[in-house]
């Protein structure tokens, strides 16, 4: 779980270094793409880290009286209201296809 949780940090952290430094860019090295990944990464792995806790806990993951039950809730709300994954997935395949040679006709002038 802790890979999970470092892997999105370093996602995040790598986001938060292009806003800074970076102009807009498009295609593979914007940051749509790296804000679309850090985003993914962590709604996907707090449900993936949240639902491996209730595993750990047992029945107890499914109690209110545990944090566990209330994590995997607060887990599953970006996914659903900060961006579907399905949005963010097509978001970072519109970037990374930018560049590629048999797009470049199909785009938009």
């Amino acid at each position: 779980m802790s890979d999970r949780v470092a892997v999105t940090r370093v996602f995040t952290h790598a986001a938060g270094v292009m806003m800074a430094g970076v102009a807009c860019r498009r295609g593979s090295d914007s940051f749509a793409v790296c804000a679309a990944m850090a985003e993914l990464a962590a709604s996907e792995a707090a449900l993936w880290v949240a639902d491996e806790a209730v595993q750990v806990f047992d029945g107890y993951g499914y109690m209110r009286d545990y944090l566990i039950e209330k994590l995997i809730r607060d887990a599953k709300g970006p996914e659903v209201f900060e961006g579907t994954s399905e949005m963010l997935r097509l978001v970072i395949a519109r970037e990374l296809l930018y560049d590629h040679p048999f797009t470049k006709d199909c785009r938009a002038p």
